[in-house]
């Protein structure tokens, strides 16, 4: 693999701080680095890189490519997909047209509808919803009656 470049050293290293930030485990950070990394050797950084790219790196043995899509779209380094769904197209179009306070959160709430953001937590994801008990032992089974 080429050697990184120090402004590709500097987009790696924030990449990692950014994943630190949110709490990554390490397990899933490690392929999304790889993918990075490879990206960084072989593309640069003197160009946005393409979320093609990105996907199709990301396909191979030890890779992954959702955090590092969700992060290149972040600091506005990735040249989104347009060609696989002309409506997704059209919408981060207009969400990349939006003034900055809304561009992130736009393409944030694209990626929540196409269900590429982050998996439910643990501890929701049998019931996909909040409870909504108001304190200790108030709480039902779904199916029983309270009481």
């Amino acid at each position: 693999m080429p050697a990184l470049t120090t402004e590709a050293c500097q987009v790696l290293s924030d990449f990692a701080a950014h994943g630190r930030s949110r709490r990554w485990a390490q397990g899933s950070i490690t392929p999304a680095m790889r993918t990075l990394r490879t990206l960084l050797a072989h593309l640069g950084v003197s160009a946005p890189l393409l979320e093609e790219d990105v996907r199709l790196l990301a396909r191979r043995h030890h890779c992954a490519g959702a955090r590092v899509v969700g992060y290149l779209r972040l600091t506005g380094q990735l040249v989104p997909d347009r060609t696989s769904n002309a409506a997704l197209g059209r919408a981060r179009c207009l969400a990349d047209t939006a003034p900055d306070v809304f561009r992130i959160p736009l393409n944030r709430w694209i990626d929540v509808l196409c269900a590429a953001g982050s998996r439910p937590s643990r501890p929701l994801a049998p019931y996909g919803r909040l409870p909504t008990c108001s304190g200790p032992r108030l709480c039902c089974t779904p199916g029983t009656a309270p009481g």
